[in-house]
């Protein structure tokens, strides 16, 4: 295995070491189905099925970023949202075709085609998380509470990701939940 800095890579950490098997699956769906659907929407080529990887769901064990989000005020991030803000973000996105949309959702990074595998890590609290967006319309801004919120390592951090020649780039995402 060669290991590289993380250049190009992506890390969303979601729910973990102590969750079961059908909880996996519902949010590796749940994240395929967002991303299917808006590359058939936009026609975006290539966008591939993410595959559960065990590696990034023990990466994800390390980070705790809704606890301390001054950890997060350099690092781009992204956070699994309710189906509401989904079919928002299409709304929005259908009137604009504006990629510039997707970073005002947060979602420039997940709907990235080329990222291949996802981990999972369970956390107890749950973070709010404002999101602002606008068109030529409107402006809006609304506080969600979310249940995780992915930290999306920079070329220059000082936290360091490793991508794997054979498997591509990798996609970690951190967890949260009501205590």
């Amino acid at each position: 295995m060669k290991n590289h800095p993380c250049i190009g890579v992506f890390l969303i950490l979601f729910v973990g070491l102590d969750c079961s098997l059908p909880e996996t699956e519902e949010i590796l769906d749940s994240v395929n189905n967002f991303r299917k659907t808006f590359a058939n929407m936009t026609g975006v080529k290539g966008m591939s099925k993410l595959k559960y990887d065990r590696n990034l769901q023990l990466e994800a064990s390390r980070y705790s970023t809704c606890i301390k989000p001054d950890n997060l005020k350099n690092q781009s991030t992204y956070f699994p949202s309710d189906q509401s803000v989904i079919d928002e973000f299409f709304e929005v996105f259908n009137q604009t075709k504006s990629d510039e949309i997707k970073k005002k959702f947060g979602f420039d990074k997940i709907l990235n085609p080329s990222f291949t595998h996802i981990g999972c890590h369970h956390y107890k609290k749950q973070c709010s998380e404002t999101v602002m967006y606008s068109t030529e319309y409107f402006t809006k801004m609304r506080v969600v509470d979310t249940k995780g919120r992915a930290l999306l390592p920079q070329r220059n951090s000082r936290k360091r990701d490793v991508q794997d020649e054979r498997v591509g780039n990798k996609i970690a995402v951190l967890w949260f939940e009501k205590a």
